[in-house]
């Protein structure tokens, strides 16, 4: 049901249309699957399918579910807490993107250490905090040196001296 649904989503490409499209498979699926492994995944499939139709209440939820999930495996839950995060921006909930951001640079292991400073740098600039962005950039700059956000990182706390 969940890969005849990717189809057919991606046929149309339009994430609106395809948000429309699938989303009674996707609830069936959450329905007779939703506590096995292949429900859970489908369940974060959906929630980046609701993020994109902007139906970001719906994708908020979603994520906040498979959290639930996968809260002790490291890796899984920086990915979903980083989701959340941004769904939190869209909504513009900042504070609340600021704790999950926040809850991804303090965790050990994260591979999304980078991606959540920069959220918080632009957070902070955004609020008019330009101390604060501007330190954020240079840690990012420092150390986390391979990192795609590195040169934005280095790029923005130059133009903020």
């Amino acid at each position: 049901a969940v890969a005849q649904a990717l189809t057919e989503y991606a046929a149309l490409n339009d994430p609106e249309k395809g948000f429309e499209a699938v989303r009674d498979d996707f609830e069936m699926v959450f329905k007779e699957y939703g506590n096995t492994g292949a429900g859970e995944q489908a369940r974060i499939v959906f929630a980046k399918i609701c993020y994109d139709a902007s139906q970001f209440d719906l994708s908020y939820e979603h994520y906040l579910e498979a959290l639930d999930v996968y809260e002790d495996q490291a890796a899984m839950e920086s990915l979903l807490l980083s989701a959340l995060g941004h769904v939190c921006i869209a909504k513009k909930d900042y504070k609340a993107a600021q704790s999950y951001f926040k809850k991804v640079e303090k965790a050990d292991g994260s591979i999304l250490k980078d991606d959540a400073l920069y959220s918080l740098a632009l957070i902070a600039d955004a609020a008019g905090s330009r101390e604060k962005s501007r330190a954020l950039y240079e840690k990012i700059a420092a150390e986390y040196g391979q990192s795609l956000y590195a040169p934005l990182a280095r790029s923005k706390a130059g133009s903020q001296q």
